[in-house]
């Protein structure tokens, strides 16, 4: 899908299916971020925003 503006020009929303290559942590730290991380980058499209009215000179 491609990225869309909101309507006041000010938020960026776009989608990704992004999936990180599998790795094995090596901690506990690292497999509570790990699972944490699964919510989200688990190969399904999801719906992203980013403000960037900061970015933008008027």
């Amino acid at each position: 899908m491609e990225a869309r503006l909101s309507p006041d020009l000010r938020t960026l929303y776009f989608s990704s299916g992004y999936a990180p290559t599998i790795s094995y942590p090596s901690s506990r730290e690292g497999t509570a971020k790990m699972l944490e991380q699964n919510v989200w980058f688990n190969g399904n499209t999801n719906i992203w925003y980013v403000p960037i009215d900061n970015l933008i000179r008027r």
